[in-house]
């Protein structure tokens, strides 16, 4: 008979120094319950913060030393903002201390992070390892993406005058995650929303905007950690978003994470790396 675990064979226990204990693939059956409860991708069920190269792109090019620092520093930061997620849910902020590259020390302090990097750059993947990291402590984020928010807002708005049940319920289900859940994880806040040419809708309408200020307006007053990956850069993030969306992404500590070696930004207060 062939057994789907070779440890139990398939009972769901074992025994451990005359202990009966959970197996552990039962534990790896709850983990991916949990995982599909709190919306986390498909693609990074597997994924561990070890796997995350500082001497390497995604393209398996040598980093340069900067680009190496600002590596070392978003993997760090990440490791304090899992461990720090307690704190925070009890009302304390996430606080960072590090030193520029003048030897300068800083102190940042913030409940929202924002992720910034091109494509490749593992944003998501450090988005998924903090929510992975948070459901191991016993907390449960909730992971979406930026365009099923965005989507929900204008797909609202375009039916308000008739009756949409499908529109409606969606749009609810994203403001009750928003509002109810202490940890959000929000992946791909980019420019594609915007009319880049004739055929495409600009979807990010003033009206989606009063939306999404509407659903953060709780966050914004509870001081919850929310957690952003955007490929934008920091003089993008926030400019074109309400009051306040764009408060809670101006107030964030920043990480820019380099893509095939390069990085463009300098460093600044607010700002990591």
């Amino acid at each position: 008979m062939a057994y789907n675990c070779l440890i139990c064979k398939d009972d769901g226990f074992r025994i451990n120094n005359g202990n009966v204990q959970p197996c552990e693939c039962v534990k790896q059956q709850r983990l991916i319950l949990l995982y599909k409860e709190i919306g986390l991708p498909l693609r990074f069920r597997d994924v561990k913060l070890e796997q995350y190269s500082i001497k390497q792109d995604a393209y398996g090019a040598d980093l340069s030393p900067v680009a190496e620092r600002q590596k070392i520093i978003a993997k760090d930061v990440v490791v304090q903002f899992i461990k720090s997620v307690p704190n925070m849910l009890n009302g304390n902020p996430f606080t960072y201390d590090f030193e520029d590259r003048n030897n300068q020390k800083h102190t940042l302090r913030s409940y929202s992070l924002v992720l910034m990097g091109q494509k490749q750059s593992g944003k998501s993947m450090l988005a998924a390892c903090i929510a992975k990291g948070c459901v191991k402590q016993g907390h449960l984020p909730y992971y979406l993406e930026w365009s099923e928010i965005i989507n929900a807002c204008f797909d609202y708005n375009i039916d308000a005058g008739v009756e949409n049940i499908t529109s409606t319920l969606k749009y609810e289900d994203i403001l009750n995650i928003l509002t109810s859940s202490r940890i959000i994880i929000l992946d791909n806040l980019d420019k594609s929303y915007e009319k880049s040419n004739v055929a495409d809708e600009d979807k990010l309408t003033p009206s989606v905007r009063r939306k999404l200020d509407a659903m953060f307006s709780g966050r914004a007053k509870s001081a919850i950690p929310t957690v952003f990956t955007t490929d934008q850069n920091e003089v993008e993030v926030g400019g074109k978003y309400g009051p306040v969306l764009a408060n809670i992404l101006d107030d964030a500590i920043k990480i820019e994470l380099p893509t095939l070696g390069r990085s463009k930004n300098p460093i600044e207060l607010k700002k990591v790396n």
